[in-house]
């Protein structure tokens, strides 16, 4: 007898439930693996573009479930300092500064898909409103407001910074606002409705939206640029490796390999790489050129001062250096001078004195010198020989204490009766016909 409907509801009820609950089961035992993505379009793209990857590992992997988290510019260095993402997919320039930060290794690289042909570098777009007559070249940015993607983004903003640099045009302080939209369809729609003079994506970013509908064609300016015959997209800096998938240092080695080649062996028919719009991935690239460009704009991880030595100092203080050399020359020349000119006047000096004491040695009457507190201060020989003094004995002593101190009748002779002390006082010469000397 056969199964009425009634009797057979349960039962395939129960069988459901049975199913549901081992998947479940299976799922908790599987190992969840986190993918951070850099959110450079929002959340609903990222998810929407990278899950199918996801998923592609999960499939070609199955002991390990991989999803997709999807995070902002600001979100990235805190999801890689605590570890709550084992693998990263960010653009090089955020790449690099945590590859010095906290050692992440890249393990492949992102292969672009452009206009059905297979790309591994990108570079940085400038544009303007084609209506506006009044930019057309780079130089044009000054004192407009210009709108990049983030601070971090490199081929959002640092790339073209770079490429502004070269022309003397400093974004924060060469244009009249610089504004960051977060996203790269927010630039280019703020630039679309005139809220931003020019902005600056990566490429492939307005080819993208005028296919879509979002844009028209014709619709925008490319300013400075660039030819490149191997490269269809259009560009206004250097162009740069593209993004970059590494493992963070936690993350272990045998998963980081076989999720290698994983990506190393997709087909670019692979659902997973339509709906990512990439053709795939290869090995990774020489990523010196971001290191370099970072260097050069004093970016993280080179924002920290290095060694200032010796040869930098003359680099970059030459001039200085030269006038302080000039004038350390020119003050040795002057003080070499000046020790000349006081040698010289000293020997003037001892020939004076020489002459000086040759003339006085040559008279035959007693000189001798008094200063005002009446210390003798200079003798000449005729004086040794009438007074029976030796110069040493007179020279500093109190020539009227030595000399004058007693009249001829023995009675003191007060200091302030003494001719020499009374010339000073009065100051006029006086005549005395006879003195006496005491020895």
């Amino acid at each position: 007898m056969a199964d009425s409907p009634a009797t057979r509801s349960p039962i395939l009820l129960l069988f459901m439930a049975i199913c549901l609950l081992a998947s479940s089961l299976a799922a908790a035992e599987t190992p969840e693996v986190r993918i951070g993505v850099l959110s450079h379009r929002g959340d609903e793209a990222t998810l929407r573009n990278w899950s199918p990857t996801a998923d592609y590992l999960s499939r070609v992997i199955p002991e390990y479930h991989f999803i997709i988290v999807s995070l902002d510019f600001r979100e990235i260095e805190p999801a890689v300092r605590d570890g709550t993402v084992d693998f990263l997919l960010v653009n090089p320039g955020i790449y690099v500064n945590m590859e010095v930060r906290y050692r992440i290794s890249r393990i492949v690289i992102l292969n672009n898909l452009i206009n059905n042909r297979a790309s591994n570098v990108f570079g940085g777009v400038i544009f303007t409103r084609s209506d506006r007559k009044d930019i057309r070249k780079l130089e044009d940015l000054r004192g407009k407001n210009l709108m990049a993607v983030d601070k971090t983004s490199l081929g959002g903003f640092q790339m073209t910074w770079k490429e502004l640099e070269k022309i003397g045009i400093n974004p924060y302080e060469d244009t009249e606002s610089l504004q960051f939209g977060g996203t790269h369809d927010a630039v280019v729609q703020a630039v679309q409705h005139g809220k931003a003079d020019v902005g600056t994506v990566r490429t492939g970013i307005l080819e993208n939206l005028a296919e879509g509908g979002t844009t028209a064609a014709g619709e925008f300016r490319i300013l400075g640029e660039k030819k490149n015959a191997r490269y269809p997209f259009s560009h206004s800096t250097q162009l740069y490796p593209e993004w970059p998938f590494s493992q963070l240092q936690h993350t272990p080695a045998q998963l980081a390999r076989r999720v290698a080649v994983a990506l190393l062996q997709m087909s670019p028919l692979e659902p997973a790489a339509q709906w990512g719009e990439y053709a795939g991935w290869t090995t990774p690239l020489e990523y010196q050129p971001v290191h370099d460009l970072l260097r050069d704009l004093h970016l993280p991880p080179y924002d920290r001062p290095e060694r200032f030595t010796l040869s930098d100092a003359i680099e970059k203080y030459w001039y200085w250096l030269l006038i302080t050399m000039a004038f350390l020359l020119f003050m040795l020349v002057m003080t070499s001078w000046v020790v000349r000119l006081n040698q010289a006047l000293k020997k003037s000096k001892s020939m004076l004195e020489r002459q000086h004491n040759l003339i006085l040695d040559s008279v035959a009457d007693g000189i001798y010198g008094v200063d005002l507190q009446g210390n003798a201060t200079f003798i000449n020989k005729a004086v040794t020989e009438i007074t029976g003094w030796r110069a040493k004995d007179l020279i500093g002593a109190n020539q009227h204490q030595l000399l004058h101190h007693t009249r001829q009748d023995g009675s003191p002779n007060p200091g302030t009766e003494c001719p020499v002390y009374l010339t000073f006082r009065e100051g006029k010469p006086r005549y005395v016909e006879e003195d006496l000397f005491w020895r």
